[in-house]
């Protein structure tokens, strides 16, 4: 998929990746930690082939997106895919280590002239939006430690 890609990789302390895993397939929890998502829903149960509608609010616009799980092999990958209203992808990889779970999550889109601004431009946007997301997604999973 051509267009704007951003990666992040941490470490979230105390924690499996079962119990991520699970707080990740909640995705009335997606509002909570994602701050593109104003609300999710799913329409089918875990696994390849779940649906899942969201309302997304970037750049000052609201827009609906249409979703499918891709890839999903608990608890280690998920990937999501969007073609409505443009294509994107969501991906989490995770892994147990010594301390608690590595993560990686990346998001990346093609919108296309659904976003008519500089390529570089909306990749700067959606990197700082991003980074500050995957902060509270950390916080959020740290939580779960108790």
């Amino acid at each position: 998929m051509a267009g704007v890609r951003v990666e992040s990789t941490f470490l979230v302390r105390g924690v499996t990746a079962q119990q991520c895993w699970d707080y990740l397939e909640d995705v009335g929890n997606s509002s909570e930690w994602n701050t593109f998502v104003q609300s999710a829903e799913a329409l089918d149960p875990p696994g390849v082939g779940r649906r899942i509608r969201s309302q997304i609010g970037f750049l000052g616009i609201t827009f609906t997106v249409e979703a499918v799980a891709t890839e999903s092999e608990p608890p280690r990958r998920s990937v999501i895919t969007g073609k409505k209203p443009f294509n994107s992808q969501i991906g989490t990889e995770m892994a147990d280590v010594e301390r608690g779970v590595e993560m990686t999550t990346w998001v990346e889109m093609s919108p296309g002239k659904f976003f008519p601004v500089p390529k570089f431009a909306l990749r700067r946007a959606v990197k700082a939006q991003y980074d500050r997301d995957t902060r509270l997604l950390r916080e959020r999973l740290e939580a779960l430690a108790g």
